[in-house]
């Protein structure tokens, strides 16, 4: 067959539909052929796969049918996953880095992943029994050093965080749903959500400013989609549908579940009466008031849990409820919706028909209603709104992978238990010492990025793959720790100056010695000096108490006293050990002393820049 086409499969917790739709030039969807086959045992329960044998041979029937008609191979298919297996929640992660770094793009994408991966332990919290895969994440905060930013890429910052909203599928659901395939020979091309795309093809973007409930009934869950002003806003399930009308004919009339579904269809007719037999051969016929009697507890108990969900996610009742799906022609069942929900009957309908008339005119077998869901699946997969299925290689194990846009080598690391932050090179830890007091870091050596590569090719976290490709993936290294001698810490000032040096209070000479973490490190000039008595270069000719300073000189005061202070030939603010350069001190008390050294109030260091007025005080204390 030419032009866009797919096959599309709605395994459904009663019936199995297959249908074949194509996309023509004029985007209108076409319907080429449908078959119906129903499971002959309860092999699915509550939408999800029981028996993935029985499930298969279902599907591979329904299959032949359909090749025999067509007269070719069905290789594929698009399915999807009940909406009760969808589950959102957010993720965020952090980095903090020694010293202000530029965001590169794969810093923020290894960033991203992380968050996904932060999601992802959230949801096994939630739910420790199963596995998920993330079939799509939005990225809706980023943070440069704690303060919202609109794009972290360029910026330049020590802390960043991102915080993610991710959607996930449990794995059991994907791996039950693709073993059922292949067992029928057939690979899994596309998979969507059931109330996903049911909403897509029953409201339409522009019904969507509308708060809209639409009710999938079908015969094992009752899955809901709400949207409101433009979007999606929330989705729901209630894990009872039509199955559990067929339950109370079952008991109160002694026949088999087949059975049960027969009588319960007639119920849906112009008939007065219902004929069947039950378990012991007896032939029965009812009036359809006496059988509608017998359901009534129970489609009211059905209609008050679909209620009370819809309450649950729109937080009240909405302006309208759609209703699809085969349970949806549950005599009585809209009417009490909308009694319960306070809504006029005619706000709550079943709907179909407008939907899927080249569907009714293939065939008798489905009503409009069921045929909404196996007609949204092919168009998902069609107008590409579905998750395509990538299967890749990580490190030569296996891993498949949900698309719905483009895919890169860091969400095949994601989906293989890597984490992309392994990609990152890692600075090595940093070393602090104290030195006079104050404590000083000496930063570690950057570490080397990871390597990757897809197909043989040097590749990066961003690279895109496609299906097939073999990627290898070797973790990034750690760099060096911080490593630095006495010389490297000490002013650059001091360097040609005689001081004393101790280390980890023992006296040292070699200034190359190497640090390590917590070591201590004291520094004084060599020369003991006496602070308490301080006077003027005498090579001063200038009035201490000008309140300009004179061309070249700044003035300060120190320990009360004002000092003309020479600026630097190279220009810029004189420095600490500039003052102690050109005052005299009283030396001979000062032995065994430590210098205390303050500007402005403020401690200080051999290096402070000084500039005019500033208030110096200077003075000598025990060593502690």
């Amino acid at each position: 067959m030419e032009g866009n086409w797919i096959f599309a499969l709605d395994i459904g917790t009663r019936t199995v539909v297959g249908l074949i739709a194509q996309k023509l030039k004029d985007d209108s969807l076409k319907v080429m052929d449908l078959e119906v086959t129903e499971h002959p045992s309860r092999s699915m329960v509550g939408g999800q796969i029981h028996d993935v044998p029985q499930v298969a041979k279902t599907i591979a029937q329904l299959k032949k049918q359909l090749e025999t008609k067509l007269g070719f191979q069905l290789k594929g298919a698009a399915v999807a996953a009940a909406g009760r297996s969808l589950l959102t929640t957010f993720g965020k992660a952090e980095m903090t880095f020694p010293y202000p770094q530029e965001v590169s793009e794969e810093i923020y994408y290894a960033l991203q992943l992380e968050a996904v991966r932060h999601a992802q332990h959230r949801i096994r919290e939630m739910d420790k029994s199963l596995d998920y895969h993330c079939v799509g994440f939005t990225v809706v905060h980023q943070y440069l050093d704690q303060e919202g930013i609109g794009n972290l890429v360029g910026q330049i910052g020590k802390q960043i965080e991102v915080q993610i909203i991710a959607t996930f599928l449990p794995r059991m659901v994907i791996d039950s749903l693709h073993t059922a395939l292949q067992k029928a020979g057939l690979d899994m091309e596309y998979i969507t959500l059931e109330p996903i795309a049911a909403l897509n093809l029953a409201v339409p973007d522009n019904m969507r400013q509308l708060n809209i409930a639409l009710v999938d009934i079908g015969a094992g869950t009752s899955d809901i989609a709400i949207s409101e002003g433009g979007t999606v806003r929330g989705y729901g399930m209630v894990p009872v549908a039509g199955d559990q009308i067929t339950d109370i004919i079952c008991q109160t009339y002694l026949v088999e579940f087949m059975t049960g579904e027969n009588i319960k269809r007639q119920l849906s007719g112009d008939r007065n009466t219902v004929s069947f037999s039950d378990i012991t051969g007896t032939h029965c016929c009812l009036p359809v008031e006496n059988v509608l009697e017998t359901i009534g507890e129970a489609v009211t108990s059905l209609a008050q849990k679909i209620a009370e969900k819809i309450l649950e996610v729109n937080g009240r009742a909405p302006q309208a409820i759609l209703c699809i799906g085969g349970g949806s022609l549950t005599p009585g069942l809209t009417k009490e919706l909308a009694s319960i929900l306070s809504l006029p009957e005619n706000r709550v309908a079943v709907i179909g028909s407008q939907i899927t008339e080249p569907l009714t005119r293939l065939t008798q077998d489905l009503s409009s209603p069921e045929a909404v869901t196996p007609l949204a699946i092919a168009a998902d997969a069609l107008y590409h709104r579905s998750l395509s299925i990538v299967k890749v290689s990580v490190n030569h194990r296996p891993v498949r992978l949900f698309a719905a846009n483009e895919l890169t080598v860091g969400d095949a690391l994601v989906a293989a238990g890597i984490p992309p932050s392994q990609y990152l090179g890692r600075i090595g830890p940093a070393i602090s010492v104290e030195v006079n007091g104050e404590i000083v870091f000496i930063k570690g050596k950057p570490g080397q990025m990871g390597k990757v590569k897809v197909n043989d090719q040097a590749g990066e976290l961003t690279t895109i793959i496609h299906d097939g490709d073999n990627i290898i993936f070797e973790p990034g290294t750690t760099g060096k720790p911080g490593q630095g001698s006495i010389k490297d810490i000490l002013p650059e000032e001091l360097l040609n100056k005689k001081i004393t040096v101790r280390l980890n209070n023992q006296p040292v000479d070699d200034y190359e010695q190497p640090l390590k973490d917590g070591d201590k490190i004291e520094f004084t000039l060599a020369e003991e000096i006496q602070v308490s008595e301080v006077s003027t270069p005498s090579t001063s000719s200038t009035s201490l108490t000008s309140s300009t300073p004179p061309t070249g000189y700044l003035q300060v005061i120190l320990n009360g006293k004002t000092v003309e202070l020479p600026l630097p030939e190279k220009g810029g603010n004189p420095i600490l050990t500039d003052l102690l350069n050109v005052v005299d001190f009283d030396l001979k008390t000062a032995k065994g002393k430590k210098l205390v050294m303050e500007v402005n109030g403020e401690p200080a260091s051999f290096i402070t820049p000084l500039k005019e007025g500033d208030n110096i005080n200077l003075r000598l204390t025990n060593q502690e």
